[in-house]
């Protein structure tokens, strides 16, 4: 094997993967080099001329390429010279030896997967078209009666057959198994790659719920001592001293929400999800109660289909919807905002509409708005941490459901939410809800 690897040039032992490419196609050149010597002396000894001349040519072209690729080095050159002269070598022993009936149809055939080996995708697949022309040309000539001359005696033909059978056979074997070598080497390199984002990401995770925990108190005692500062000294700072203290008060909140939501965010990976009877409709009242309770939007209606009862966990749903709700509310400028939930069980899946009539959005931020820290409008326009939606995506995909919006701008979002219908506790609840003034039309 080490003679093999001396007909390399050492420029091509660096990169792995082409070395094992050059490496399995210069053993191919060998054996071709080693049969095409071997059928000489055969051809001659049952004077078939032509076939000895080819032989002897298919010899000397197995030697220049070894020479090319010493001199030039460049792999493509070395390709195309190796596909052209077997091409050229397989079609001339095809056609004195009876054609697409020659044994020698295997070298032809070789020729593809060795290209495979040697070229990118696109130029393989234009020798291999090549190699299929070829033989169809041949197939076609002698189908309409062009006669093709065997000129190998039965029994040198037979062994020529069992010959090129197993050259053929090692071929493609061997083309496979350094396929097969590339691909395992890939796989594991993909592995490897993948624990490490996995590693990345968990180390990631835990440095962001760590940072965001410890974060907080001495955050907490800042927000303190200025709700302090401002009661006892409010009316000794003038109006600038108190325009700047308002600027801290504000930052200092924003910072609280964002880091509440990067721990919510960081958490909501490793949580476990419970399986227990979770009425839908309930959870719509608590969120819709909780909106009333706190004033946040008093033109703001919301309108609610009779939702399923499911099996799953009542606080990750609660979320889901409060988060999905709020948004139609706060990116709203409609003097009647309205907000609408509406479910239908479908043949596979359940199936959950949440559109509201806000601002709307352009198709390009579809995707993007699923993203952490992904915001459309600065904050002095719109409150927020820009990772709710992040959040909601998280929670349905580890729910095993699908989440996506279409939406037009100043018409409003409809955010779509699948899950499988495996979480369905019963059948359609219809019964009623006590506040009648909180459920819309049902699909």
């Amino acid at each position: 094997m080490s003679f093999v690897k001396s007909l390399i040039p050492q420029k091509l032992h660096a990169d792995r993967k082409i070395f094992r490419s050059v490496y399995a196609i210069v053993i191919v050149d060998l054996i071709i080099l080693f049969v095409s010597l071997s059928f000489i002396p055969i051809f001659l000894f049952i004077d078939f001329m032509e076939g000895a001349y080819i032989m002897f040519y298919s010899s000397l072209a197995a030697l220049g390429y070894f020479v090319i690729l010493k001199s030039s080095k460049n792999l493509t050159t070395c390709g195309h010279y190796f596909a052209f002269q077997s091409i050229v070598i397989c079609l001339s022993m095809m056609y004195f030896t009876g054609g697409i009936s020659s044994p020698f149809i295997f070298w032809l055939f070789c020729i593809c997967p060795v290209s495979f080996l040697y070229f990118k995708e696109k130029t393989a697949l234009l020798w291999t078209g090549i190699i299929i022309i070829s033989f169809l040309t041949l197939a076609i000539a002698q189908i309409f009666g062009y006669p093709f001359v065997q000129h190998l005696t039965p029994k040198i033909l037979n062994i020529t057959w069992v010959v090129n059978f197993l050259f053929g056979v090692f071929i493609f074997v061997s083309t496979f198994r350094s396929f097969q070598i590339g691909l395992n080497k890939v796989n594991q390199k993909l592995k490897g790659t993948n624990s490490d984002l996995k590693n990345s990401n968990h180390e990631l995770e835990r440095f962001a719920y760590i940072a965001s925990h410890d974060l907080k108190s001495p955050l907490r005692s800042v927000i303190s001592f200025i709700t302090l500062f401002n009661k006892r000294y409010k009316s000794q700072i003038d109006e600038k001293g108190q325009e700047f203290l308002d600027i801290i008060a504000t930052n200092a909140d924003q910072m609280q929400h964002l880091i509440e939501d990067i721990l919510e965010y960081s958490k909501s990976k490793d949580r476990v999800i419970k399986k227990e009877k979770v009425d839908l409709n309930k959870v719509l009242k608590q969120i819709i109660s909780h909106i009333d309770s706190k004033d946040f939007y008093l033109d703001g209606k919301i309108q609610v289909s009779p939702l399923p009862i499911v099996k799953s966990d009542f606080t990750i749903f609660k979320q889901l919807f409060q988060n999905l709700i709020d948004n139609g509310l706060k990116y709203n400028h409609s003097h009647h905002k309205l907000v609408s939930v509406r479910y239908l069980e479908q043949k596979t899946e359940l199936y959950f509409r949440i559109k509201d009539n806000g601002i709307g959005m352009e198709e390009a931020y579809f995707e993007k708005i699923f993203e952490m820290f992904q915001r459309l409008h600065n904050k002095s326009q719109y409150q927020g941490t820009g990772i709710g939606l992040a959040v909601c995506k998280k929670i349905v995909q580890q729910l095993g459901g699908k989440i996506w919006v279409t939406s037009k701008l100043n018409e409003g979002s409809i955010f779509h939410l699948t899950f499988p219908k495996s979480i369905l506790w019963s059948k359609k609840n219809k019964k009623d809800i006590k506040d009648k003034s909180l459920l819309g039309i049902e699909f």
